[in-house]
Parts: structure tokens; C-alpha cells; sequence
């Protein structure tokens, strides 16, 4: 996995960028008609699991790191 190459701090960035990412599709499919209701709530879910996703995986790799050198 590529992420896991990259430090702590990168891979919460690259999530914080997707929750601002997911944010705005947010708002963008708020303001769109219903009938594109069901296919924007599938992407926004799916870009909300992303950002989540990532952000615990730099919050792991953040706590792996502190203990290794103990």
C-alpha cells in the first residue's frame, strides 16, 4: 500500500484534503436537483469513508511510530 510508505503527517494530509473534498460535494449536491440524490449520497459516503479512513490510518501509523523506539 502506498500510503503506508509515506510519513504520519502525509497521509493526514491527504485525508484532511478529502474531507475538504467531501465537504464540498456536500454542498454542491445540496444544491442539485433530487433525481441526482441517490448517485451523490453513494459518492459522498464514499469520499467521507476515504478521508475517514485515511485520517485513522495516520493516527495509527503516528501511535506505531512513537512506540517502536520504546
Amino acid at each position: 500500500m502506498a500510503l503506508r510508505k509515506l510519513p504520519a503527517s502525509g497521509v493526514m494530509r491527504i485525508g484532511l484534503a478529502s474531507l475538504a473534498v467531501a465537504n464540498i460535494a456536500q454542498w454542491i449536491a445540496r444544491h442539485e436537483g433530487p433525481a441526482t440524490q441517490d448517485k451523490a449520497d453513494g459518492l459522498i459516503g464514499f469520499l467521507f469513508g476515504i478521508a475517514i479512513g485515511t485520517m485513522l490510518l495516520a493516527l495509527w501509523m503516528n501511535r506505531r511510530s512513537r512506540y517502536a523506539g520504546k
